[in-house]
């Protein structure tokens, strides 16, 4: 009943934009045949409890696949190459595109693109792009690319470019580039770069960068260079 409901939605909603591309040169004939064609792009086909839809939005018991979506939920995996939310049991994984919202039990991946809000039990991920925020059981990864917000139970990692905040159970991580705030269980480091503020429960390093403010337990340290700080 629910993906009936998204069916007539999608096809009202998309119907109408494009009537506003057509009014110039309206007519019924081609508004029905491209309302049509529209209702068979979005159409989607339920087998076996995975749904299979070119640009639709539904709900599936098992899994969802689509090549544009503006909204997903599965009980097991949602796949997009190009999606704008997306919540599912197991795994949210869109290819290129706009994600305002992964929600997954287990990992959350965007390729190349925007992640706004991306929540796993266990990793999330952006390869290329702004992850705005991204809070993971285990790990949070931006490879390449903006990451606001990361908050992990293991480690929170961006290889290249800005880390805003980092927050982590183990190691919070920056490779090269910016990283505002790093908050770590264990080692707070950035390889090649700046750092404003680590803090960490046994060592923050600064390996060729600068970090403006560090604090291991009792001991810190104010612009620290090239070097590590230690517990011990």
């Amino acid at each position: 009943m629910e993906n009936i409901m998204f069916f007539v939605v999608t096809v009202i909603a998309y119907s109408s934009v494009m009537s506003c591309f057509i009014l110039n040169n309206f007519s019924w004939t081609r508004f029905s045949k491209n309302t049509a064609l529209i209702a068979l792009l979005v159409l989607p086909i339920n087998i076996n409890g995975n749904v299979f839809t070119v640009a639709g939005n539904a709900i599936a018991e098992k899994n969802i696949y689509s090549t544009l979506s503006i909204y997903q939920k599965a009980g097991n995996n949602a796949y997009s190459i190009i999606g704008i939310i997306q919540n599912a049991g197991q795994n949210a994984s869109t290819l290129i595109g706009l994600i305002g919202s992964q929600e997954a039990g287990q990992n959350a991946i965007t390729v190349f693109g925007l992640a706004g809000y991306q929540q796993a039990g266990q990793d999330a991920a952006t390869g290329i792009g702004l992850a705005g925020y991204q809070q993971a059981g285990q790990y949070a990864i931006t490879v390449f690319g903006l990451a606001g917000y990361q908050q992990a139970g293991q480690n929170a990692i961006t290889v290249f470019g800005l880390a805003g905040y980092q927050q982590a159970g183990q190691y919070a991580a920056t490779g090269i580039g910016l990283a505002g705030y790093q908050q770590a269980g264990q080692d707070a480091a950035i390889s090649a770069g700046l750092a404003g503020y680590q803090k960490a429960g046994q060592s923050a390093v600064a390996t060729v960068a600068v970090a403006f403010y560090q604090r291991v337990g009792e001991k810190t340290r104010a612009f620290g260079a090239f070097s590590r700080l230690s517990k011990d």
